[in-house]
């Protein structure tokens, strides 16, 4: 067992040992966020493989300022973005004042249901409206950045996510 600044050090190196630890040590918590971004299980173990290839790539770029997991994140959510991205084309945006004619829905709180069954219900939403509230809600990106992600404007951005909470909402309800 490696500690995190050696493992970095190891895997740097090329040490296949030190790259299935860290592998293995975060393989899971990266499946979850590759999940909220597929449309299967599958490409979402495609697309965590694809991750942690950029992660190796890019790992002698981290210069061990803030937290390493943080670090490893951003790749991963950017690595499933470039698939999302990459996969398909994204539908024609709404307006934002269709988004404000139809009113302003806020999701219950999650606190009480459990992680699979938002993730079901993520799946159920149409790929831009998943991708958006996705990085917004749960991955904490800000419009702006949302919008530079998917190449779409910050009102796209916000009738997505305005969809997707109204969406969310009808879904979710199944599961309480």
């Amino acid at each position: 067992m490696y500690d995190e600044k050696t493992l970095i050090r190891e895997c740097i190196a090329g040490n296949r040992r030190a790259e299935k630890q860290l592998y293995d040590k975060y393989s899971a918590l990266f499946l979850g966020i590759c999940l909220r971004y597929a449309d299967s299980r599958e490409e979402a173990e495609d697309m965590l493989v694809s991750g942690f290839m950029r992660i190796f790539t890019h790992l002698s770029d981290y210069e061990g300022k803030g937290s390493f997991e943080g670090w490893m994140k951003r790749l991963m959510v950017s690595q499933a973005v470039d698939e999302v991205r990459k996969r398909k084309p994204q539908p024609e945006p709404l307006t934002e004042a269709q988004a404000v004619a139809e009113g302003d829905g806020i999701l219950q709180p999650l606190a009480r249901l459990q992680a699979r069954d938002v993730v079901k219900a993520l799946r159920h939403l149409p790929e831009a409206q998943r991708s958006v509230f996705s990085l917004s809600v749960i991955d904490g990106y800000a419009h702006r950045e949302i919008a530079r992600m998917l190449s779409i404007t910050e009102g796209a951005v916000r009738v997505y996510l305005h969809k997707a909470k109204r969406k969310l909402q009808v879904l979710l309800k199944e599961y309480e």
